[in-house]
């Protein structure tokens, strides 16, 4: 998968009481309806948070991104980084069923990721550095 745009989405989050939050949903379809006038073939892929871990709220909030796209993307996207490498992980929800195969159990499965640039980008990037 390609990510190639995105945009922040108003989102609000009682960290002292796990399961309030709140997400503008009116935001997301108004912003992501205008991305598709620009471009028809973007596609919802995921989400992404800032953040160096993930939070207990974030699988109740990746599944309300499947009703967009199936099996959601999360990027979480430390603003803060204290090590060298790129400051993105990348994950997708998975269900484990107990080894009797009573339980079932929800949880975020790191995926590899990357960063890169198409040539253009880099040249800005580059010309931007040099001053």
């Amino acid at each position: 998968v390609d990510i190639t745009n995105c945009y922040a989405v108003p989102f609000e989050e009682d960290l002292r009481k796990d399961g309030i939050w709140f997400v503008d949903h009116n935001y997301h379809e108004n912003m992501f309806e205008m991305f598709k006038k620009v471009n028809a073939s973007e596609r919802v892929v995921g989400w992404y948070s800032t953040g160096p871990k993930i939070k207990p709220n974030d699988l109740e909030i990746s599944k309300l991104w499947e009703k967009y796209t199936d099996n959601p993307v999360l990027v979480l996207i430390d603003v803060k980084l204290q090590e060298v490498g790129i400051p993105t992980k990348a994950y997708i929800s998975e269900q484990e069923v107990a080894k009797d195969g009573t339980e079932c159990k929800t949880q975020f499965v790191h995926i590899p990721s990357s960063i890169g640039a198409v040539e253009a980008e880099e040249v800005g990037v580059e010309h931007l550095l040099r001053d």
